[in-house]
């Protein structure tokens, strides 16, 4: 996790357009990079991938405002993970090009990102061990719904009822407040909510 200080975006003639810090969108960026400052500076910046779908669908967009919220309370650590910066790359990608599983690709990104932040366990029956001392799941059905969320790529036809996909997304929002104190009040999640139901 790195922050950079821009100048000069909302002028006439910026050098960099607003629109290129939209949630989600993908920039490779060359940078002065002072160690001493925790604040950086951009030198340049291109998009990396084009998103065709993100930015003008709503219930894309409410889904990478609602994860780039939960990205940035969740990553702290200033050293390269190549493995996890190129699961939420990737990750970017699929959400704009999928056409089926969108209604639930914020539970199976938070279970995937959760594997990489060593928070999630490899089954539903060991993460259902790990939460049930906080919440119960109503349905045992949801129970192998998590575990096709965890085992399936992004994408997959999982058939999933409203019920359902409430309680798995409340128990894997339980697991991360459980790991992050900070994941208390979600700005976003009453927008994704809203949207998705």
């Amino acid at each position: 996790m790195q922050t950079y200080i821009i100048n000069r975006i909302r002028v006439k003639n910026p050098k960099f357009k607003i629109a290129h810090f939209q949630p989600f969108t993908l920039l490779e960026l060359v940078c002065y990079h002072n160690e001493k400052k925790d604040i950086q500076r951009i030198s340049e910046l291109k998009t990396s991938d084009v998103l065709h779908r993100i930015p003008f669908e709503i219930s894309r967009s409410s889904i990478a405002l609602f994860l780039t919220e939960i990205l940035a309370r969740v990553l702290r650590e200033e050293h390269s993970d190549k493995e996890m910066f190129d699961f939420i790359d990737q990750s970017v990608v699929k959400l704009d090009q999928i056409d089926t599983g969108i209604n639930f690709f914020h539970i199976q990104f938070l279970l995937k990102l959760g594997v990489f932040l060593g928070m999630v366990p490899e089954n539903a029956d060991e993460l259902l061990k790990e939460i049930s001392s906080h919440l119960q799941l109503k349905k045992d059905s949801s129970i192998e719904k998590i575990q096709q969320m965890i085992d399936q790529n992004y994408g997959s036809d999982i058939s999933l009822t409203k019920p359902e996909k409430s309680d798995c997304f409340d128990a894997v929002l339980d697991l991360y407040r459980i790991h992050f104190d900070n994941l208390r009040e979600i700005k976003s999640l009453s927008v994704l909510k809203s949207v998705m139901e």
